[in-house]
Protein backbone atom coordinates (compact mmCIF):
# COMPACT_ATOMS: atom_id res chain seq x y z
CA UNK A 1 0.00 0.00 0.00
CA UNK A 2 0.99 3.61 -0.53
CA UNK A 3 2.64 5.40 2.43
CA UNK A 4 2.75 2.13 4.38
CA UNK A 5 5.82 2.98 6.49
CA UNK A 6 6.34 6.57 5.33
CA UNK A 7 8.62 8.40 7.76
CA UNK A 8 9.23 5.48 10.15
CA UNK A 9 12.27 6.70 12.09
CA UNK A 10 13.44 3.36 13.49
CA UNK A 11 13.90 1.18 10.41
CA UNK A 12 17.52 0.47 9.48
CA UNK A 13 17.09 -2.82 7.58
CA UNK A 14 14.19 -4.15 5.54
CA UNK A 15 13.80 -7.50 3.81
CA UNK A 16 10.88 -7.64 1.42
CA UNK A 17 9.69 -11.27 1.17
CA UNK A 18 9.52 -12.94 -2.24
CA UNK A 19 5.72 -13.07 -1.94
CA UNK A 20 5.57 -9.27 -2.48
CA UNK A 21 5.19 -8.17 -6.11
CA UNK A 22 4.32 -4.47 -5.67
CA UNK A 23 5.71 -1.77 -3.38
CA UNK A 24 3.33 1.20 -3.32
CA UNK A 25 4.06 4.88 -3.75
CA UNK A 26 6.00 6.45 -0.87
CA UNK A 27 5.83 3.13 1.02
CA UNK A 28 9.18 3.74 2.74
CA UNK A 29 9.63 7.44 1.93
CA UNK A 30 11.57 9.53 4.43
CA UNK A 31 12.81 6.54 6.43
CA UNK A 32 16.03 8.46 7.06
CA UNK A 33 17.82 5.67 9.01
CA UNK A 34 17.08 2.96 6.45
CA UNK A 35 20.48 1.77 5.22
CA UNK A 36 19.81 -1.74 3.89
CA UNK A 37 17.00 -3.07 1.71
CA UNK A 38 16.60 -6.49 0.16
CA UNK A 39 13.90 -6.38 -2.50
CA UNK A 40 11.66 -9.32 -3.35
CA UNK A 41 12.98 -11.50 -6.16
CA UNK A 42 9.44 -11.40 -7.57
CA UNK A 43 8.95 -7.62 -7.44
CA UNK A 44 7.23 -6.32 -10.59
CA UNK A 45 6.40 -2.72 -9.63
CA UNK A 46 8.00 0.00 -7.52
CA UNK A 47 5.71 2.92 -6.79
CA UNK A 48 6.58 6.57 -7.19
CA UNK A 49 8.88 7.70 -4.39
CA UNK A 50 8.81 4.23 -2.79
CA UNK A 51 12.15 4.99 -1.09
CA UNK A 52 12.02 8.77 -1.52
CA UNK A 53 14.63 10.58 0.60
CA UNK A 54 15.96 7.46 2.30
CA UNK A 55 19.23 9.30 2.80
CA UNK A 56 21.09 6.45 4.55
CA UNK A 57 20.39 3.83 1.87
CA UNK A 58 23.80 2.91 0.37
CA UNK A 59 23.13 0.01 -2.01
CA UNK A 60 20.31 -1.70 -3.85
CA UNK A 61 19.93 -4.77 -6.06
CA UNK A 62 17.13 -4.54 -8.59
CA UNK A 63 15.58 -7.93 -9.43
CA UNK A 64 15.16 -9.00 -13.05
CA UNK A 65 11.40 -9.35 -12.42
CA UNK A 66 10.89 -5.56 -12.12
CA UNK A 67 8.65 -4.31 -14.93
CA UNK A 68 7.72 -0.78 -13.88
CA UNK A 69 8.68 2.08 -11.63
CA UNK A 70 5.39 3.89 -11.65
CA UNK A 71 5.62 7.66 -11.55
CA UNK A 72 1.91 8.29 -11.25
CA UNK A 73 0.95 11.91 -10.78
CA UNK A 74 4.32 12.89 -9.30
CA UNK A 75 7.70 12.91 -10.98
CA UNK A 76 9.54 11.13 -8.17
CA UNK A 77 11.50 8.06 -9.12
CA UNK A 78 11.42 5.27 -6.52
CA UNK A 79 14.89 6.29 -5.24
CA UNK A 80 14.60 10.06 -5.70
CA UNK A 81 16.67 11.88 -3.07
CA UNK A 82 18.59 8.78 -1.92
CA UNK A 83 21.83 10.76 -1.67
CA UNK A 84 23.93 7.96 -0.10
CA UNK A 85 22.96 5.36 -2.72
CA UNK A 86 26.33 4.55 -4.30
CA UNK A 87 26.07 0.87 -5.25
CA UNK A 88 23.39 -0.11 -7.76
CA UNK A 89 23.17 -3.65 -9.13
CA UNK A 90 20.80 -4.65 -11.91
CA UNK A 91 20.21 -8.40 -11.90
CA UNK A 92 21.35 -10.31 -14.96
CA UNK A 93 18.33 -11.51 -16.89
CA UNK A 94 16.60 -8.13 -16.78
CA UNK A 95 15.48 -7.17 -20.30
CA UNK A 96 14.18 -3.63 -19.71
CA UNK A 97 15.17 -0.94 -17.26
CA UNK A 98 11.84 0.65 -16.34
CA UNK A 99 11.10 4.31 -16.97
CA UNK A 100 11.99 6.62 -14.04
CA UNK A 101 13.69 3.83 -12.06
CA UNK A 102 16.57 6.00 -10.84
CA UNK A 103 15.14 9.41 -11.75
CA UNK A 104 16.43 11.92 -9.19
CA UNK A 105 18.94 9.59 -7.56
CA UNK A 106 22.05 11.77 -7.26
CA UNK A 107 24.59 9.53 -5.49
CA UNK A 108 25.89 6.72 -7.69
CA UNK A 109 28.70 7.28 -10.19
CA UNK A 110 28.70 4.14 -12.32
CA UNK A 111 26.13 1.76 -13.73
CA UNK A 112 26.61 -1.55 -15.50
CA UNK A 113 23.75 -2.47 -17.80
CA UNK A 114 23.43 -6.28 -17.92
CA UNK A 115 23.94 -7.88 -21.35
CA UNK A 116 20.34 -9.09 -21.27
CA UNK A 117 18.91 -5.53 -21.36
CA UNK A 118 17.51 -4.48 -24.73
CA UNK A 119 15.64 -1.33 -23.66
CA UNK A 120 16.11 1.55 -21.22
CA UNK A 121 12.84 3.34 -20.41
CA UNK A 122 12.17 7.09 -20.42
CA UNK A 123 14.00 9.10 -17.76
CA UNK A 124 15.46 5.94 -16.19
CA UNK A 125 18.61 7.81 -15.06
CA UNK A 126 17.42 11.41 -15.35
CA UNK A 127 18.97 13.79 -12.79
CA UNK A 128 21.61 11.27 -11.69
CA UNK A 129 24.04 14.14 -11.30
CA UNK A 130 27.08 12.07 -10.21
CA UNK A 131 26.71 9.39 -12.90
CA UNK A 132 29.94 9.53 -14.88
CA UNK A 133 30.34 6.03 -16.36
CA UNK A 134 27.95 3.66 -18.14
CA UNK A 135 28.86 0.11 -19.17
CA UNK A 136 26.47 -0.86 -21.95
CA UNK A 137 24.61 -4.03 -22.78
CA UNK A 138 25.74 -5.62 -26.03
CA UNK A 139 22.08 -6.24 -26.89
CA UNK A 140 20.71 -2.75 -26.22
CA UNK A 141 18.41 -1.58 -29.03
CA UNK A 142 16.32 1.22 -27.52
CA UNK A 143 16.99 4.32 -25.42
CA UNK A 144 13.85 6.11 -24.22
CA UNK A 145 13.37 9.87 -23.98
CA UNK A 146 15.44 11.80 -21.42
CA UNK A 147 17.22 8.62 -20.24
CA UNK A 148 20.36 10.55 -19.22
CA UNK A 149 18.88 14.05 -19.10
CA UNK A 150 20.65 16.31 -16.60
CA UNK A 151 23.37 13.76 -15.84
CA UNK A 152 25.92 16.56 -15.56
CA UNK A 153 28.92 14.33 -14.69
CA UNK A 154 28.46 12.21 -17.81
CA UNK A 155 30.99 13.86 -20.12
CA UNK A 156 31.74 11.13 -22.66
CA UNK A 157 29.69 8.26 -23.96
CA UNK A 158 29.73 5.82 -26.86
CA UNK A 159 26.34 4.54 -27.89
CA UNK A 160 26.47 0.88 -28.93
CA UNK A 161 26.00 0.04 -32.62
CA UNK A 162 23.06 -2.17 -31.66
CA UNK A 163 20.88 0.86 -30.71
CA UNK A 164 18.29 1.46 -33.44
CA UNK A 165 15.73 3.62 -31.61
CA UNK A 166 16.41 6.72 -29.49
CA UNK A 167 13.82 8.96 -27.86
CA UNK A 168 13.90 12.75 -27.59
CA UNK A 169 16.34 14.59 -25.34
CA UNK A 170 18.27 11.46 -24.37
CA UNK A 171 21.21 13.55 -23.07
CA UNK A 172 19.64 17.01 -22.64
Amino acid sequence: PADLFNGCPGFTTITIPDTVTVIGSSAFADCKQLSSVRLSNNLTELGSGAFLNCTSLTSIRIPKSLESAYSGITVDGPFDGCTALKNVELESGMTKIPADLFNGCPGFTTITIPDTVTEIGDSAFEDCKQLSSVSWSSKLTELGSSVFSNCTSLTSIRIPDTVTDMGDHVFS
